[in-house]
């Protein structure tokens, strides 16, 4: 015996629907996952400046514009240690461009040449931001984090769900171990002026309420925040 389902049109056009709801809840997970990403990298990096990179000619293929960013971030490592976090945005007229965030401030002549010397003299333009000078430096990395996540999600607006979103350096928040050896015939006092000095180096706060010892071992912890 065979049995054969029947469907009316509403009821195809019903299962279309949520079909595409799925689709759309999908698409709204991806968007919130990859935004709460970057904003994590963003933070690790610390990022405080933004660099756009555009041309004038309106290039609209997302690998050729990949493969432009890839030869900037080689050459640019060749001068400069360059970590960051970049995403792509579609501009009103068509055209890719990227946004890339960065912790320290780059020479923008040095940008400038790098990229121009990629795309062409007269078709790359290099645009550097900053949050305003009277931010702290933590609402300045929270800016910036906001920014890139922004374009994050006008991303996945534009419905093309199986592209890659946003690039960033490996690495990024590798914690960094750094041994210091103290005199041995220091006193407690010497070893804590000389704790202070390397934290006011690292631009970091101590916290002295917050700490552990067993000096008959050499042993000491303390808290220290960025």
């Amino acid at each position: 015996m065979c049995i054969r389902d029947r469907f009316s049109e509403e009821d195809i056009r019903h299962r279309a629907k949520r079909g595409e709801g799925d689709r759309v809840r999908s698409a709204e997970s991806a968007a919130k996952r990859s935004k709460r990403k970057v904003r994590h990298l963003c933070k690790l990096l610390k990022a405080r400046y933004m660099v756009t990179l555009t041309t004038r000619e309106i290039i609209t293929d997302l690998n050729q514009f990949q493969k432009l960013f890839q030869e900037f971030v080689r050459r640019i490592r060749k001068v400069s240690g360059f970590q960051y976090v970049a995403t792509h945005e579609l501009q009103k007229r068509g055209a890719l461009h990227l946004h890339i965030a960065v912790p320290n401030r780059i020479d923008c002549k040095l940008l400038w040449s790098i990229w121009r010397s990629i795309v062409g003299v007269d078709n790359g333009r290099v645009h550097i931001s900053s949050p305003k000078s009277r931010m702290t430096k933590a609402s300045a990395i929270n800016r910036i984090a906001g920014y890139i996540s922004k374009y994050i999600g006008k991303n996945f607006e534009t419905g093309d769900f199986n592209r890659r979103k946003y690039w960033a350096s490996r690495n990024i928040g590798e914690v960094i171990v750094t041994v210091h050896r103290l005199r041995p015939d220091w006193s407690v006092v010497e070893v804590l002026l000389y704790i202070k000095e390397l934290c006011e180096e690292l631009n970091v706060r101590f916290r002295f309420d917050d700490c552990w010892q067993n000096l008959p071992k050499g042993l000491f912890w303390m808290a220290a925040t960025g």
